[in-house]
């Protein structure tokens, strides 16, 4: 399957400018805000970040929410 792979390196996203992530991370960016993402996961460890999350996504560019 085309894109299972994952990307090379640690992909970097742009919060404050989302047309440069790509499609994938920009559509979760649409659904969720990182308003949203800290309401919902209060309790998360530390490493689960709104960021993080969207860099795992741009690892994995078939990953789409």
């Amino acid at each position: 399957m085309k894109g299972a792979q994952p990307t090379c390196g640690v992909p970097e996203v742009d919060l404050k400018n989302p047309s440069k992530n790509s499609p994938n991370v920009q559509r979760i960016m649409r659904v969720l805000s990182e308003k949203d993402w800290d309401y919902l996961m209060p309790l998360r460890n530390k490493v689960y970040t709104y960021e993080n999350l969207l860099r795992a996504a741009a690892k994995y560019p078939a990953f789409l929410w």
